[in-house]
């Protein structure tokens, strides 16, 4: 059966909220097979070709991480240069920290840690459908841990996510 969580934008009244309990629907590990951004009006603005990417969630925690290619290996494994590390660096997204259900139908994923320091204390807001073995997350909405929104967000913007259970 199919469980939908529709994403609110009402963050500020989710700060004291407790962590996502154990779902057993939601908790495990999910692949990630897609991800898609669509501006205010609609339109694809970025669809990258997923190389690899895994999403961790269990007791109310999160883990993401995820690649796009082109991501070429360094030429002499184990001793990237520092053109090639920048290369590998730029094609990752990565956080991780606590999963919140604000109300039965509102997510927020709090980052404790992320591959971009302005992220720390972050957080990102996503509508939810589990159906199966498959998740789709649309994040519409992101802040840096001092309260700056990502502005592709503010304006209007969304990402799109499609995982399948990982076995």
């Amino acid at each position: 059966m199919c469980s939908t969580l529709v994403l609110a934008l009402a963050l500020a009244a989710c700060a004291g909220t407790p962590p996502l309990g154990s779902d057993p629907g939601l908790d495990g590990a999910w692949r990630l097979v897609s991800a898609q951004a669509f501006d205010a009006g609609g339109a694809l603005v970025y669809d990258p070709d997923v190389q690899t990417g895994l999403l961790v969630v269990a007791d109310g925690r999160y883990s993401f991480l995820w690649t796009r290619a082109p991501r070429p290996a360094a030429a002499t494994p184990w001793a990237a240069t520092e053109p090639e590390r920048l290369v590998s660096f730029a094609t990752m997204i990565a956080h991780a920290g606590r999963l919140t259900a604000v109300a039965s139908d509102t997510v927020r994923a709090d980052a404790q840690a992320a591959k971009s320091p302005e992220f720390v204390g972050g957080h990102e807001t996503f509508a939810l459908v589990l159906d199966g073995d498959t998740l789709r997350l649309t994040a519409v909405w992101a802040e840096a841990g001092e309260g700056t929104p990502v502005p592709f967000y503010a304006a209007g913007g969304r990402q799109d996510y499609v995982f399948v259970r990982a076995r």
